[in-house]
């Protein structure tokens, strides 16, 4: 089954916290010799909110079962198939970022560093109206000016624009998009 707004939200609600300035995902690195001289390999010590991030993440109703791994690595790769995800290539994307914790140690950290967490963070290449069809959603810009936009409100994203949305329950979207020839 798909989440539900409660399970979505729950997940939501880390990504301001993910990405507030000076936040690092991992605590600190473990590991090395110990005083016998025996050597471990490393592993991080995430942050607690990095561990319940994992913690909600790794529910039942956000694991796919059938995602390949080698497309949940491409859609992590493009920030267009990222923000234009349905929730089931969500749910594959969580996946294959929580399965690559059990491979490499420090994956879960390497992926919210590099941006690919805050899926609802989005940077606009184009031009875009947003109308406000159902539920509220929150949305900050990269200046932190924050408006709350409810049915029937009409938001304006000029290129160039980073915006993150959030929502105290949930929030549907209509928009069109002022783009290239080639870039939908």
């Amino acid at each position: 089954r798909l989440p539900n707004k409660e399970e979505i939200n729950e997940l939501v609600q880390f990504l301001p916290r993910f990405y507030a300035k000076g936040f690092t995902p991992i605590k600190r690195w473990n590991g090395g010799k110990d005083e016998d001289g025996v050597s471990y390999f490393p592993w991080p010590e995430y942050e607690q909110e990095v561990n319940n991030f994992i913690s909600a993440a790794s529910q039942e109703f956000w694991f796919d079962r059938k995602y390949i791994p080698n497309e949940g690595s491409k859609m992590l790769e493009s920030e267009q198939k990222m923000a234009e995800a349905s929730l089931q290539e969500i749910k594959s994307m969580l996946t294959f970022c929580l399965r690559g914790e059990r491979f490499c140690d420090g994956h879960v950290a390497s992926v919210i560093e590099a941006g690919k967490i805050k899926s609802l963070t989005y940077t606009y290449t184009y031009h875009e109206m947003k109308l406000i069809i159902d539920g509220t959603l929150i949305i900050e810009d990269e200046t932190g000016l924050k408006k709350t936009g409810n049915v029937g409100d009409l938001f304006y994203f000029t290129k160039g624009t980073t915006v993150t949305f959030t929502t105290p329950d949930f929030g549907v979207g209509f928009f069109a998009g002022q783009r290239g020839e080639g870039e939908a």
